[in-house]
């Protein structure tokens, strides 16, 4: 967090200088395989990538919690989102691990509604 500094003239808490605008702050970007090494590079900080599916329920429970971060942190990060099925070759290096439906080997099993849980 900056610190406040008292301003010399009047005597009064200054406020922090804000950081430049960041393309896209406040708003959730979309990227596609075309386009998401070009945005990323633009971004100029951090990125948070949400690789998501229209059919996947936590990932659209999870898209006003995104929206609201990327409003929070506007100054300071890049709020990316990739339709998986749009863009299926930003996720592949993952194999899965962003699939909520995909068996785990970490104490979880598929379940017949399609999402994870424990086991147990």
């Amino acid at each position: 967090m900056a610190k406040r500094t008292q301003s010399k003239e009047t005597g009064k808490p200054r406020k922090p200088k804000k950081v430049g605008k960041r393309k896209g702050a406040g708003k959730v970007l979309t990227a596609t395989d075309e386009d998401f090494d070009r945005r990323v590079a633009a971004a100029g900080g951090p990125v948070l990538v949400d690789l998501w599916a229209t059919w996947c329920g936590p990932c659209l429970a999870l898209s006003p919690v995104l929206d609201e971060l990327a409003v929070e942190f506007a100054d300071r990060l890049t709020v990316i989102k990739v339709d998986i099925d749009q863009s299926p070759e930003i996720g592949r290096p993952l194999q899965g691990a962003h699939d909520p439906q995909a068996p785990t080997d970490h104490g979880h099993t598929k379940t017949e509604q399609g999402g994870v849980a424990a086991e147990g």
